[in-house]
């Protein structure tokens, strides 16, 4: 979570044009409204509110995690949608996002902390493994 907002200090600091970067990848200073792919863009309010719910909720989940694995996937999301909802609360209703993946998508590190927390849980749980306790 530091990271995250660490680095989106040093965005709004520093990056004013889009650098490119090895392969697909370009640092690009961009701002989001919205959830996932923009959903619920232009309502500050409810994005945090929803932001925060999840985080509780993941916390609920830490809690009853049947393995340290999966409580650490369930804290990476906890992390990220943490991060996220503090930019939001920081810089009206907008999060920053600087990662830009060709031309799919715009990220920071919340948004990875949050994919790979739930790609974790995802492995677990396709492979059988119990995930609550």
């Amino acid at each position: 979570m530091a990271l995250d907002l660490e680095v989106k200090a040093l965005v709004h600091a520093r990056l004013k044009h889009s650098v490119a970067l090895p392969g697909p990848f370009r640092l690009t200073p961009s701002s989001n409204t919205g959830i996932s792919f923009g959903q619920f863009g232009g309502h500050a309010l409810l994005t945090v509110f929803l932001s925060l719910a999840f985080v509780v909720l993941c916390g609920v989940l830490v809690a009853r995690s049947g393995s340290s694995l999966v409580a650490g996937g369930f804290m990476l999301v906890a992390a990220g949608g943490l991060a996220n909802a503090i930019d939001r609360m920081t810089h009206q209703g907008s999060v920053t996002d600087f990662l830009q993946v060709g031309s799919l998508f715009v990220c920071n590190v919340a948004d990875i902390a949050i994919s790979i927390g739930v790609l974790v849980v995802i492995v677990q749980v396709c492979t059988g493994r119990k995930v609550l306790r």
